[in-house]
C-alpha cells in the first residue's frame, strides 16, 4: 500500500497504479477508498475487465449491488465463462433476489472452478431460497470442509437445518456461528426460532429481543417472537408482536394461523376465525390452521363446521394430539360419545398426562355412566392442574351421580369461586343442594342460572319446582300435630323390594323397616314439575298425619331425597277389595258385611274430624284389606280439609254409603 502510494504520487493517475491501489484496498475491507481508485482507473482505462470486475466486487462490498451488476455484466461480455466474475455476478443475483439466474451463474463457476468455497457457499445460499434445502445443504456441507468455521457458512447452514427440522445440528451451527460473530441478526433470529421448535422458549425470546434491537421492524422476527410469546402465555404480547408482522409483511398465511391462535386465547373468537379463513385461502390444506379453526368454531358452538376441519387436519397430520383431544370435545357436543371416547384414548397414548385430555375424557366417560372411570380421569387431572374449574364441576357432578352429595357440593362451590356465573356448575350446585334438602341455597343458585339463561325452560320448571318446596312443602311439617307418631325417614332407612304395581301418581314397592313389612309409594315427579303429585303428596301427609283409625291405612312416614317424594304405609297383606270382586275371588255374605261397615266407620271417623275430611276417591281400588279382610281406607291423595269456606263440598252421611253399597252387594 505503501510502495502503490509513492507510484501515486510519482506518477499521478496511473490506470494501473489506480487498479492496483483499489484492490489492495479492497483486500483490506476499505471499500469507499478502493471504489474511488477503480473508478479513476475506469475513466483513465475504460473496459478493463479487471478493472469493471474488482469495482463490481467492492460495489457488492457496498451493498451497491444494482452498480455491481452493470459492471460484472461488463466484464461477462469483455471475459466471457471467468469463474470469477460469474461467482460474484451470481451472488450479486442472490442479493437483488434474482436467484435462478444466480444459480445459474454460479452453477457455470463451479464447473469452471470446482470446490471453490465462495461459489458453494453463495450456491448454497441461493438453494435456500429457493427451497432445495438438500441440494443447498451438500454445498454448505463442502464449504464447511473447504474452509472451516466461517460464520456465514455456519449460520446458513443452521438456517438450512431448520427449515429440514433438523433442529439439534441446527442449533449447533448457529451456537458456533454466534461465538465466531456475535450479535448478528440472522444468526439470532434463526437461532431463536430453532429453540422455539426446541421448545427453549426463554432462550428464544432473548435472541428474538437481541434481534429486533439491532434491526427492529422485522416481520419473520416479529412474527416468531409473537410465537414464543404465545408458547410462554404472554397473550396479549404475541398479539401485539403478530400484528406489526402483518402490518410489515401483510397476508402470510403463518403469521394470520398465530395470531389467530393468540386471539383465541384472549377470547376473540370471531377475530380468531377471520384470521384463520384468511390462512386457510392463502394456504389451503394446512393442518395447524384446519386444526386451530376447528377449535375456534368450537368455542362458537358451530360444531359441525368444527368437525370437518378437524376430520381434514386428522387426514394431513394423523395421530396429533391436538386435534384429537379437540375433535373428541367436538363429538362430546355433538353426542358422539363413543367416538369422543376413542379420540381421547388416542390422544392420552400420545400425550399422556394431559390435564385437558384427562378432564374430557373423565367427562365423557360420565355421559356413558361410566362413572369409576370418570372419576379416575378428573383425579388425575386435579393432580396434574389443580383448581380448574372445568374439572371440579364435573368432578361434582360425578360425586352427585355416586350419591356423595357432600362431596359435590364441595367441589361445585370451589368451582362457582374460580369461575362464578358458569351456568352449569350452577346448575349442578343447585340439583346438590336440592338433594341435601337446602331448598333455599338451590333457589339462589338455580336463580342465578335463570339470570343467565332467562328462557330456558327446565330452568323456569326448576324455579317453580323449588319455590314450591319452601313455601308449600316445608310448612307441611308444621301442620302436624305435636304428638303425630309419623316419622320422617332418611333415604338410607329405606331399602325398596318389589314392586307391588304403579298407580297415576306413583310406583308402590313392598319393603322392611327393622324387620316390618311396609309399603312405600314412590310419587312420580322425578325431572319435571308435576301438580298432581304434589297435591297428592300434601295431601296424604296433611290428612293421615294428624288421625288414625282401625279403617284407615297407618301412614308411617314420609322421605324426601332431593326429587324422589316417598310415603311410607303399613303393610296391608290382602291387597285391594278389587281382586276380589270376580269369581275366582268371591267374598261369602259375611266378610262383604263386615267390609261394608269397616268402610262406612273409616269415613264416618273422617266426617267428625275437626275440620271434616273428605276423601273423594271411594273406589274398590282404594280400599285395602288386612289378614284378617278388614278394610282400610286408602289413596288420600284426592282428599280434602274442610275449614267452613268450602261451601260447594257436600259431605254424605255414612249411612247412606251403606246403604248403596249393600243394594250393589245384592245386586
Amino acid at each position: 500500500m505503501e510502495d502503490l502510494d509513492k507510484a501515486d504520487v510519482l506518477e499521478p493517475n496511473n490506470a494501473f497504479t489506480l487498479r492496483s491501489r483499489g484492490d489492495v484496498k479492497r483486500m483490506l475491507k476499505e471499500y469507499q477508498g478502493a471504489l474511488e481508485d477503480l473508478d479513476k482507473a475506469n475513466v483513465l482505462e475504460p473496459n478493463n475487465a479487471i478493472t469493471l470486475r474488482r469495482c463490481g466486487d467492492v460495489k457488492r462490498m457496498l451493498k451497491e449491488y444494482q452498480g455491481a451488476l452493470e459492471d460484472f455484466d461488463k466484464v461477462d461480455v469483455l471475459e466471457p465463462n471467468n469463474a470469477f466474475t460469474l461467482r460474484s455476478c451470481g451472488d450479486v443475483k442472490r442479493m437483488l433476489k434474482e436467484y435462478q439466474e444466480a444459480l445459474e451463474d454460479l452453477d457455470k463457476a463451479d464447473v469452471l472452478e470446482p470446490n471453490n468455497a465462495f461459489t458453494l457457499r453463495s450456491r448454497g445460499n441461493v438453494k435456500r431460497m429457493l427451497k432445495e434445502y438438500q441440494g443447498a445443504l451438500e454445498d454448505l456441507d463442502k464449504v464447511d470442509v473447504l474452509e472451516p468455521n466461517n460464520a456465514f457458512t455456519l449460520r446458513s447452514r443452521g438456517d438450512v437445518k431448520r427449515m429440514l427440522k433438523d433442529y439439534q445440528g441446527a442449533l449447533e451451527d448457529l451456537d458456533k456461528a454466534n461465538v465466531l460473530e456475535p450479535n448478528n441478526a440472522f444468526t439470532l433470529r434463526s437461532r431463536g426460532d430453532v429453540q422455539r421448535m426446541l421448545k427453549e422458549y426463554q432462550g428464544a425470546l432473548e435472541d428474538l429481543d437481541k434481534v429486533d434491537v439491532l434491526e427492529p421492524n422485522d416481520a419473520f422476527t416479529l412474527s416468531s417472537r409473537g410465537r414464543v410469546k404465545y408458547m410462554l402465555d404472554d397473550y396479549q404480547g404475541a398479539l401485539e408482536d403478530l400484528d406489526k408482522a402483518d402490518v410489515l409483511e401483510p397476508n402470510n398465511a403463518s403469521a394470520l394461523s398465530s395470531r389467530g391462535r393468540a386471539k383465541y386465547m384472549l377470547d376473540d373468537y370471531q377475530g380468531a376465525l377471520e384470521d384463520l379463513d384468511k390462512a386457510d385461502v392463502l394456504k389451503p390444506n394446512n393442518a395447524f390452521t384446519l386444526r386451530n379453526r376447528g377449535d375456534v368454531k368450537r368455542m362458537l358452538k358451530e360444531y359441525q363446521g368444527a368437525l370437518e376441519d378437524l376430520d381434514k387436519a386428522d387426514v394431513l397430520k394423523p395421530n396429533n394430539a391436538f386435534t384429537l383431544r379437540n375433535r373428541g370435545n367436538v363429538k362430546c357436543m355433538l353426542d358422539e360419545y363413543q367416538g369422543a371416547l376413542e379420540d381421547f384414548d388416542k390422544a392420552d397414548v400420545l400425550e399422556p398426562n394431559n390435564a385437558f385430555t384427562l378432564r374430557s375424557r373423565g367427562d365423557v366417560k360420565n355421559m356413558l355412566d361410566d362413572n369409576k372411570g370418570a372419576l379416575e380421569d378428573l383425579d388425575k387431572a386435579d393432580v396434574l392442574e389443580p383448581n380448574d374449574a372445568f374439572t371440579l364441576s364435573s368432578h361434582g357432578r360425578i360425586k352427585y351421580m355416586l350419591d356423595d352429595y357432600q362431596g359435590a357440593l364441595e367441589d361445585l362451590e370451589k368451582a362457582n369461586v374460580l369461575e362464578p356465573n358458569n351456568a352449569f356448575s350452577l346448575m349442578n350446585c343447585g340439583i346438590v343442594k336440592f338433594m341435601l334438602d337446602d331448598y333455599q341455597g338451590a333457589l339462589e343458585a338455580i336463580d342465578k342460572v335463570h339470570h343467565l339463561q332467562p328462557n330456558d325452560h327446565l330452568i323456569l320448571q326448576t324455579q317453580k319446582w323449588l319455590k314450591w318446596m319452601l313455601n308449600e312443602y316445608q310448612p307441611i311439617i308444621e301442620l302436624l300435630p305435636f304428638n303425630s307418631s309419623i316419622q320422617s325417614f332418611t333415604y338410607n332407612e329405606l331399602n325398596f323390594g318389589t314392586s307391588l304395581g304403579e298407580g297415576a301418581f306413583g310406583t308402590v314397592y313392598q319393603s322392611y323397616w327393622k324387620d316390618t313389612k311396609i309399603v312405600i309409594k314412590v310419587l312420580k315427579w322425578s325431572g319435571s314439575f308435576n301438580e298432581g303429585a304434589k297435591k297428592s303428596f300434601i295431601s296424604e301427609v296433611r290428612t293421615l298425619g294428624s288421625i288414625h283409625h282401625i279403617n284407615l291405612v297407618r301412614l308411617l312416614g314420609y322421605c324426601i331425597k332431593g326429587l324422589k317424594h316417598m310415603l311410607v304405609y303399613e303393610y296391608v297383606s290382602n291387597s285391594s277389595l278389587d281382586k276380589w270382586l270376580y269369581e275366582d275371588n268371591l267374598l261369602d255374605w259375611d266378610r262383604r258385611v263386615c267390609i261394608i261397615i269397616g268402610v262406612a266407620q273409616g269415613l264416618a271417623h273422617l266426617h267428625k274430624c275437626n275440620p271434616i275430611i273428605v276423601h273423594l276417591d271411594i273406589k274398590p281400588q282404594n280400599i285395602l284389606l288386612d289378614q284378617d279382610y278388614t278394610p282400610k281406607l286408602a289413596n288420600f291423595g284426592l282428599a280434602k280439609i274442610l275449614d267452613g269456606k268450602d261451601e260447594d263440598v257436600v259431605c254424605a252421611p255414612p249411612f247412606f254409603f251403606l246403604l248403596v253399597m249393600c243394594m250393589h252387594t245384592i245386586s
